[in-house]
């Protein structure tokens, strides 16, 4: 599904550059992610007016050209979700190759965990009791 993923960011790669580039210009971090989006939902119908009118001069067939505007968004947002299973997946391979080395830091972290929920669990029950 690269390929599908490839020509989602390409022709969505703008709206999500001008969003970073407006938004580092806003102070306030609790304000960011709202003007982001603001600033793609915005921009993003003029940018696929722009680029359906130039499918529009370029290609011949009339259904390529509908074809091409029908296909922004799906493969904008295939895109978005491809880039978050990336990422996901990246971390899930970095985790096994930290078990499989028998990291401190993960044996470390796994005892701390157990502790926070033993807390929680010993808070709850002598709240509840």
């Amino acid at each position: 599904m690269f390929p599908v993923f490839l020509y989602g960011a390409i022709t969505n790669y703008f709206n999500y550059w001008a969003a970073m580039k407006m938004s580092g210009r806003i102070k306030d971090t609790q304000f960011k992610s709202t003007f982001k989006y603001v600033t793609i939902v915005g921009i993003t119908p003029f940018y696929y007016l722009i680029l359906f009118i130039a499918a529009w001069i370029i290609t011949d067939p009339g259904w390529i050209k509908w074809a091409f505007a029908g296909s922004l968004i799906p493969t904008g947002i295939f895109a978005i979700n491809y880039v978050i299973w990336f990422k996901k997946l990246r971390a899930l391979w970095r985790y096994q190759f930290m078990k499989m080395g028998n990291n401190s830091r993960l044996e470390f972290v796994h005892k701390l965990r157990k502790g926070i929920l033993d807390l929680a669990e010993e808070l709850v029950f002598a709240h509840v009791l």
